[in-house]
């Protein structure tokens, strides 16, 4: 059966919209579907991966004439983020090279998509940030310190993992050691609901 030119252009979005997806996966966890659903930042990068995708999906076949190569459409699919991460300038170089006023007419892609990428993490670890400390402040107001203390060693000693188990009860012992009580009891709180996976847990870590 033969393959159409729709159906490859339909694999090279496909495969480039999971490449986005993993990235913004790798940056926001669990958080990825509330990134979606409240950041036009991360539609703005997932938009420019298939965009970028397609167009040099579009420019290699026009160059090759290689026509309906499924093996063209997985090399690009593969190849092109690369161009959203290298030197390629959206702007020609106009003037002389020692022109520098010319020449900052040159934008690097690299740059340009990780400004994207940034404006993307800032915003939504910013409205997260102020979700997070809602269900914190709740449970502190709720229950005392050594409840809560009592709670993370229960959540500590059930997990099955020994190098976390470690880990989570260094950073136990470092909370106890913080000399604000409010502080103390309000970080103790965070703690409790990013081991319990409560949606106040951590974006970026503790």
């Amino acid at each position: 059966m033969e393959i159409t030119a729709i159906a490859l252009y339909g694999l090279v979005t496909f495969v480039s919209l999971l490449f986005v997806l993993g990235e913004l996966l790798q940056t926001f966890g669990r958080h990825l579907s509330w990134a979606l659903g409240h950041s036009w930042w991360s539609w703005l990068l997932i938009l420019l991966n298939l965009g970028t995708a397609d167009a040099t999906y579009c420019l290699v076949r026009l160059a090759l004439n290689v026509g309906n190569d499924p093996l063209t459409a997985v090399v690009v699919a593969a190849a092109y983020p690369i161009l959203l991460r290298s030197r390629f300038t959206v702007f020609r170089q106009v003037g002389a090279a020692d022109d520098q006023q010319l020449t900052t007419l040159s934008i690097p892609m690299d740059n340009l998509y990780t400004a994207i990428q940034q404006r993307c993490v800032k915003q939504v670890g910013s409205e997260v940030a102020m979700r997070r400390t809602l269900q914190p402040r709740q449970l502190a107001a709720a229950h005392t310190e050594q409840e809560l203390t009592q709670a993370i060693k229960e959540l500590i000693a059930a997990n099955q993992v020994p190098a976390n188990r470690a880990e989570n009860e260094k950073y136990l012992r470092e909370l106890s050691k913080v000399a604000d009580e409010g502080l103390r009891k309000f970080r103790l709180a965070v703690f409790r609901g990013d081991l319990s996976g409560d949606k106040a847990a951590s974006l970026f870590g503790r």
